[in-house]
């Protein structure tokens, strides 16, 4: 299976600076489509794919996908905050 995002005729892969799409082949192996961890607020928003499956040996033979997917990135902190606080002065308590 191959998964691209859809843009009018255009078939792309997936921004690999905020998903990861990962197709081993073998006994031991995994297949996933995953979103990256991420600060950076500009990856937010909504991202629209498609899949095609094929056979491996025959990679002529394939069907697009009809019906897309969707991922939202959702940054729910808004702008990242800094804290300022007053450096620490010696300061000297009598406790009677």
């Amino acid at each position: 299976m191959e998964i691209y995002d859809h843009y009018g005729n255009n078939q792309t892969a997936a921004n690999s600076a905020i998903f990861s799409d990962s197709r081993e082949v073998g006994p031991s192996a995994y297949n996933e489509f995953i979103t990256l961890y991420s600060e950076d607020q500009n990856t937010a928003g909504s991202y629209l794919f498609y899949y095609r499956v094929l056979l491996m040996n025959y990679s002529d033979n394939y069907v697009d996908s009809t019906a897309s997917f969707r991922i939202t990135i959702m940054n729910p902190c808004g702008n990242m905050v800094s804290l300022e606080y007053d450096p620490l002065e010696d300061q000297e308590y009598t406790i009677t």
